[in-house]
């Protein structure tokens, strides 16, 4: 996968490609030595993983620069490679099927790129060499225990003592970073209610809360002094505006999301009064792995109604969810269907 370094003050080459090998691991490696930044083995009395990546700063001013990445694991849903000194062992996961029962191919990708050329036959010890060096990486840098669960990975699992609580209910207190998706309200593939505070002046708006990206997600915002909501599955949009403006001053906005099969019906709340309603065709399981913004969209805009973050322009109190099971099964089916994803 290609990557475009742009750095006008520190690199005087324009136009050119390098061809050492590297890895995403080496992008933050890369800004720290950029920035003069040392990055610390023990931070707040907690020692630090190992920085898993090497600086690419040296390929910026020498095209012809002996490489300075000599390895490199690889993991993702079972599937594993290991990259060292221009040779790299490869496996494709089956699912369910045991790890140990993996079959490695193995490529000198440094004469063979493409990856056209299964050596392992040929070359059975450098093949055993390179699967003990994924193991002693993959431990290093923390891959283990194996996992190849795949989308059950992205669903909220709700255990006790984890970000989410017993009732499923959930308060937010601006102001806050991004919630990542992991320690957000658990609200795709459920039935859910929202009830936000707010405080705004006439003419003012923003997003209450935003949930996933442009690809699909979905946003609470005001606009043109009404309240919007704006339901993105992958790209289609299914838009619900409410039916009289949103009061200057204090105001409670609600939103009640009723799942029905695969569908749904959204309804919008202004101080507690029914202001729209509309039907959704689809609902989506997992809405996004960007997370939550409350008072903002923090990754790319879930909604073509803004730009940018489009913070919120008044002032937000609370933001409350509480996430409904259509029936008492719910919370056992989820974790039934991740135990079994374990087996």
């Amino acid at each position: 996968m290609p990557l475009i370094v742009h750095w006008p003050k520190g690199i005087t080459a324009k136009g050119e490609i390098r061809h050492q090998f590297h890895y995403v691991t080496d992008v933050a490696p890369t800004v720290y030595e950029v920035a003069g930044v040392e990055v610390p083995e023990v931070y707040r009395g907690v020692t630090q993983m190992p920085l898993a990546g090497a600086s690419m700063r040296y390929s910026f001013a020498q095209a012809d620069a002996e490489g300075r990445k000599t390895s490199q694991y690889f993991e993702m849903v079972g599937h594993r490679a290991m990259y060292h000194e221009g040779w790299k062992a490869v496996t494709r996961h089956v699912h369910g099927v045991p790890f140990d029962d993996d079959r490695w191919e193995l490529y000198h990708v440094e004469l063979d790129p493409s990856e056209c050329h299964d050596l392992a036959l040929e070359e059975p010890d450098r093949l055993a060499d390179l699967i003990a060096r994924w193991w002693r990486d993959a431990e290093l840098y923390g891959a283990l225990p194996l996992d190849d669960r795949n989308i059950e990975l992205f669903g909220a699992r709700f255990r006790d003592y984890s970000p989410h609580p017993t009732s499923r209910h959930y308060t937010y207190l601006p102001p806050l970073s991004l919630v990542p998706p992991q320690a957000a309200a658990g609200i795709g593939g459920r039935s859910w209610d929202l009830d936000a505070r707010v405080r705004r002046d006439g003419g003012t708006g923003g997003v209450i809360m935003a949930m996933g990206n442009e690809n699909a997600g979905l946003s609470l915002f005001v606009h043109d002094d009404h309240l919007v909501f704006d339901y993105n599955i992958f790209g289609e949009h299914h838009v619900l505006t409410s039916s009289r403006t949103v009061p200057a001053g204090e105001c409670s906005i609600g939103v009640k999301f009723r799942r029905g099969g695969n569908d749904a019906d959204v309804t919008l709340t202004l101080n507690g009064d029914e202001v729209g309603t509309q039907h959704l065709p689809l609902v989506m399981r997992i809405i996004s792995t960007s997370g939550m913004g409350i008072g903002r969209d923090f990754a790319s805009p879930v909604s073509m109604y803004y730009d940018d973050e489009y913070p919120f322009e008044g002032r937000i109190e609370r933001v409350d969810i509480q996430l409904i099971s259509v029936n008492q099964s719910d919370d056992g089916e989820t974790a039934a269907r991740e135990g079994m994803a374990r087996q």
